[in-house]
């Protein structure tokens, strides 16, 4: 009933909607398709973050390449953090490496890039999470300096 009504509703009881669709027992493959349509489709950021917060929540490997092409679209600015730090859960996939240290220079969603990284826990990441534990924002060096915690590493 939550995705039949999903695309009838204005933007405020669209987001109850995306907000209620954001448990693991409404994932499905319609869910995720509809869930990124309207991702695409909305004008609103706060709708949008709200949307890429259930795709963190939802999104399944074989989801990866829409959540790919969500999180390197710069067009759709910090909407996009959620689904960047959903790419952490993907280390498998070879695109993601790479994608998020490219995203560790958006300062638009940096900081999800750094957590997601450390959550692959790739030891290629050493370099750049170093550089990170640097960042001006706390919060980010905070990130950087738990990816390399979690690679057996001094973070100092």
């Amino acid at each position: 009933m939550l995705r039949e009504w999903l695309p009838r509703v204005e933007t405020g009881d669209k987001e109850c909607v995306v907000r209620a669709l954001s448990v693991p027992w409404a994932r499905s493959p319609e869910t995720l398709r509809l869930l990124i349509t309207e991702f695409e489709r909305s004008d609103q950021p706060m709708l949008r973050w709200a949307i890429g917060n259930a795709l963190e929540v939802l999104g399944t490997e074989s989801d990866l390449d829409a959540l790919v092409r969500l999180a390197s679209d710069g067009r759709y600015g910090t909407a996009r953090q959620m689904i960047v730090l959903a790419l952490g859960k993907f280390p498998r996939d070879a695109r993601i490496f790479d994608l998020l240290v490219r995203l560790t220079n958006d300062e638009e969603v940096v900081g999800h890039a750094v957590s997601a990284l450390a959550r692959l826990r790739d030891p290629r990441a050493e370099q750049r999470l170093r550089e990170l534990a640097r960042h001006q924002k706390a919060w980010i060096r905070r990130a950087a300096r738990k990816g390399l915690k979690g690679l057996g590493l001094d973070p100092s």
